[in-house]
């Protein structure tokens, strides 16, 4: 799918417009995962059909195998066969792996960002466990998925604007991102977004990587998903957005040994989402 077919609001579709003006420009889906999807598609498609494409990129292999086996899943076994891995996640849960073992890939561009790239790594892996324990209602991958994409706009913009990318060699700025996108009048958490959308994410997952600052509802933004008016899927928004927000928190102090973060700015209504207390978050951060 190119990815002006893909649909956006007249609002977005300006943004949209204006960043490719300033020369950014987002990866399409790789050929494998285009095929995994089309593969999807099929009515009664074998499993084995799906890990013999997955079998194919030895990297997208290796890098599936790593995420399944993650503590995110706690599995009870190691699991070392692709089909095996397909058959335990289900279709919908593989494909969505896959766009998360192949988001690195496609967003390479140095040591700097292999660096951030390990960061998402933990910080998914830490949404996916506050999502979890705090039981906000959403399932680990959608969760880990947030967490790894939600500001993977950086990559991008460190790849096409002069200048982005040194900006970021000390690890201890990225608490504070909205200071660089300032700096060079871009938006990370916008492409960030536009990346969700144009990679096909689930489209829950894009809206929470697009209000991560603090949701307020979607409003008119995703009506079209089946079950967005409702309160139960409002509610799991919310706590999704929180869930990312203290992985933040708590990858700054551990990582970062830096307090700095955007949490302060939510923190009431994210204990709220997530009922918790101070008592309780202070065994967190």
């Amino acid at each position: 799918m190119r990815h002006e077919e893909t649909r956006l609001s007249p609002e977005l579709a300006a943004q949209w417009k204006a960043l490719r003006e300033k020369g950014i420009a987002i990866p399409k889906q790789p050929h494998v995962l285009m095929q995994i999807e089309k593969l999807g598609r099929v009515p009664g498609h074998h499993t084995k059909d799906l890990a013999a494409l997955i079998r194919q990129d030895a990297g997208l292999s290796a890098r599936l195998l790593y995420i399944v086996n993650s503590p995110v899943y706690s599995l009870v076994e190691d699991i070392d066969n692709i089909e095996r891995a397909v058959v335990l996640l289900g279709s919908e849960r593989t494909l969505n792996l896959c766009r998360a073992a192949l988001l690195r890939e496609a967003f390479a561009g140095g040591p700097m960002l292999d660096i951030f790239w390990d960061r998402s790594a933990i910080i998914a892996e830490l949404t996916a466990a506050v999502a979890y324990r705090q039981h906000v209602g959403v399932s680990n991958d959608l969760a880990y998925l947030t967490g790894l994409f939600h500001a993977c706009g950086v990559a991008v913009l460190a790849n096409a604007v002069p200048g982005y990318k040194d900006a970021l060699r000390d690890e201890c700025t990225w608490t504070q991102l909205a200071a660089h996108d300032r700096q060079f009048g871009v938006d990370h958490v916008m492409v960030s977004y536009l990346v969700g959308r144009f990679w096909r994410l689930p489209e829950q997952a894009a809206e929470v990587i697009r209000q991560q600052h603090g949701y307020v509802g979607c409003g008119d933004a995703c009506t079209h998903i089946e079950g967005c008016d409702t309160e139960a899927l409002h509610t799991r928004c919310a706590g999704l957005v929180a869930s990312l927000q203290l992985a933040l928190l708590i990858y700054n102090r551990m990582f970062l040994n830096s307090h700095g973060s955007e949490w302060e700015d939510c923190r009431a209504s994210a204990l709220d989402v997530l009922g918790m207390s101070e008592e309780v978050l202070a065994k967190f951060a």
